[in-house]
């Protein structure tokens, strides 16, 4: 891959697919949207609530994820980027950081 798909891959996920992923918490309905901020030329951090839950990194041809995740050969790029939207709300979950927001 090069950094070119990467972007418009990129692009396409934070415009089509993570409007659909909004998070719900049990007392308010809807809390927030998430959404991916460019970041120097290589890299985007994911955001919530005006928190960075993590990011994702071009690296030479490979896509380097925090929190990490288990880059299974048979998903999609789509499909790795909902394990690891997924994966970064567990974190930041389990540390109380974005629900006390």
């Amino acid at each position: 891959m090069f950094i070119v798909d990467f972007w418009q891959h990129l692009k396409r996920y934070n415009r089509e697919r993570l409007p659909e992923l909004r998070i719900q918490t049990h007392e308010f309905g809807v809390k927030g949207g998430l959404f991916l901020v460019s970041r120097d030329q290589d890299r985007a951090d994911l955001m919530f609530a005006g928190r960075r839950l993590g990011s994702v990194v071009w690296r030479g041809g490979e896509i380097v994820y925090e929190p990490p995740i288990d880059n299974s050969e048979g998903l999609s790029l789509e499909g790795h980027l909902d394990r690891w939207v997924a994966q970064a709300w567990r974190k930041a979950q389990s540390e109380q950081d974005v629900l006390a927001a």
